[in-house]
């Protein structure tokens, strides 16, 4: 009957509506039950043979099983249509056989919720969906369904939902192609196929976006599989890509001493991708913020620990702030990652000096001679699309960590001023933030970042104590870590120009809200400009312009930044 009146309703179209005008339409349902209204509109013709299909699809997904479509007609300028409902059906009840009860209580099954409850196409549509994936994800993806003893009464439907488990299938091992790439141990491990382990459809459609996250790998092709006596063999098509680096950049800014000179910063950066072809992470860099001031950072990441989701960092950073303060910091992280999700416990130490005699023995300094233990966690959820140059999906973090500080006594500083400073007190330290790109265009893609930062203590705060802020990694515009503040909002906004895989142009504007809780300063700094990163084949040429504005500085004009840097891919 549907078929039929959908051939008449085509013909009838197309010898009607040959110029593909809209016109009003009506679709009236009989009988007139309560909760089938009219619907009405204009559409061409197109659309209204849409409509007329997505009415009667409508009515057998909640339940009316014998609805057809009863008549077509004009009526002056107006297509109509009259879709005879019929009755509403019923569950009589529906049984279960053979599946677990693990699974049905996954998949929110409820025996008397099917007594007397009106039949519903969709729902019933998501319980065998629900159940067929619970079962997939747990070594079953070959399980099926169907419904055996239908019976129907008046307007009642009973049925038995039969299931079968199929055999179990469990991971075999993982082919890569070419070979060599990478340790299938390690690759295994990263993207939870493991050798032995249950069979997970979630897993399965998971690793494109899992080998997409690592900077040195890129899928070649499809993946295949292959099933044999209870086994699935994955086969990976790999491509290498030339993630280690080493980059260095020069800074030309206008001097802090405000002596008209320049001054010419420097930087250097060493990464080390898939070390020993396992995925472990090796990092170096140095850093000439200022004449006297330097920093150096070490880093090593050893993920997925004896082939587990569990992996290892460490990383140790140490300042020199020209004459003032050396601080060093060290700290060791355990993080497991599942799918999209990271969590990680840290343990933070850090130590401070300052590297001279303060200039007023009968008062507190503002640079503490300290050491500070302390201990935390973070989380982080990402959906991004590529490790390296993102142009979808978002990413958030927050990190806790709490301590003890203590505070040695200054040389040369006279003792009672002390007295009234508890020596060891109690600190915390948090982030939180996240990111978000968004492709606007074929060539175009938006970029947001937020970070919020803070740092608390039950005793007073030291200057060689607070977040630092200033340069390319955070707020552009401004000396690397320029400014001191114990908490800061930053929100940072990209508009960028692709012109390849690797190059861009791109325009932003960086706002930060601050605070300084040692001189009660607020301030709200701002970096505007734009740069080039272009891709010249042995590695890839790095030119930022940049302006920042601060009102605690009392500029009155912009200050300009000029960065240059290369960085070299093999």
């Amino acid at each position: 009957m549907y078929k039929k009146a959908g051939i008449l309703l085509f013909l009838w179209l197309v010898v009607s509506d040959l110029q593909g005008q809209p016109h009003p339409y009506r679709i009236d349902f009989v009988p007139d039950t309560v909760g089938l209204s009219p619907l009405t509109g204009r559409a061409d013709s197109a659309g209204f043979i849409l409509q007329v299909q997505d009415a009667y699809h409508d009515l057998l997904w909640r339940g009316y099983l014998l609805a057809n479509i009863d008549s077509l007609q004009i009526q002056g300028e107006t297509w109509r249509a009259l879709i005879h409902a019929g009755q509403r059906y019923r569950w009589q009840a529906l049984g279960v056989e053979g599946i677990p009860e693990e699974l049905l209580s996954k998949a929110g099954y409820r025996q008397h919720n099917f007594d007397g409850r009106l039949f519903s196409i969709k729902e019933f549509s998501r319980l065998v969906e629900s159940l067929l994936t619970l079962a997939a994800n747990n070594g079953h993806p070959f399980a099926t369904l169907k419904l055996d003893g239908i019976a129907v009464d008046s307007n009642r439907v009973s049925a038995t939902l039969v299931y079968h488990a199929g055999p179990e299938i469990r991971y075999d091992s993982l082919v890569l192609v070419p070979p060599g790439l990478v340790k299938p141990t390690f690759l295994a491990a990263y993207l939870q196929v493991r050798p032995g382990d249950l069979y997970q459809l979630k897993t399965i459609r998971q690793l494109p976006v899992n080998l997409s996250r690592l900077p040195y790998l890129n899928p070649a092709d499809t993946f295949s599989l292959t099933y044999r006596d209870g086994r699935c063999r994955i086969t990976l098509p790999l491509q290498a890509v030339k993630a280690n680096k080493v980059d260095g950049l020069i800074g030309f800014l206008p001097s802090p001493q405000a002596d008209n000179k320049l001054l010419i910063t420097g930087y250097l950066n060493l990464e080390l991708h898939n070390l020993f072809r396992a995925g472990k992470y090796l990092r170096l860099a140095w850093q000439q913020f200022n004449r006297q001031s330097q920093t150096l950072h070490l880093a090593y990441r050893h993920p997925n620990l004896f082939a587990s989701p569990v992996g290892l960092a460490v990383d140790f950073n140490l300042l020199r702030q020209d004459t003032a303060f050396l601080q060093t910091a060290f700290h060791l992280q355990a993080f497991y990652r599942q799918r999209y999700w990271e969590v990680w416990f840290k343990g933070a130490f850090r130590s401070s000096r300052p590297l001279s005699a303060p200039a007023d023995s009968l008062t507190l300094p503002t640079i503490a001679d300290y050491k500070l233990r302390q201990a935390g966690a973070g989380l982080a959820y990402s959906t991004l699309t590529d490790a390296i140059n993102p142009t979808g999906g978002a990413r958030i973090f927050m990190e806790g960590l709490v301590g003890s500080k203590q505070i040695n006594k200054t040389a040369g500083v006279v003792e009672a001023v002390y007295d009234s400073l508890t020596l060891r007190p109690l600190q915390t330290t948090w982030q939180a933030g996240g990111e978000y790109n968004l492709r606007l265009g074929r060539l175009l893609v938006g970029h947001a970042d937020a970070t919020l930062a803070g740092i608390f203590s039950n005793e007073r705060l030291f200057v060689n104590d607070l977040l630092r802020l200033g340069g390319l990694n955070n707020l552009r515009g401004f000396n690397d870590l320029e400014l001191y503040v114990s908490e800061y909002a930053l929100l940072r906004l990209e508009l960028r120009l692709l012109m390849g895989s690797d190059s861009r142009l791109f325009l932003f504007y960086d706002q930060a809200f601050t605070r300084n809780r040692i001189y009660e300063q607020s301030d709200s700094p701002l970096g505007f400009g734009g740069g080039l990163v272009l891709n010249t084949g042995a590695g890839m040429l790095q030119l930022v312009y940049a302006l920042g504005v601060s009102a605690q500085q009392s500029l009155s004009l912009a200050q300009s930044r000029i960065h240059v840097g290369y960085v070299a891919r093999f």
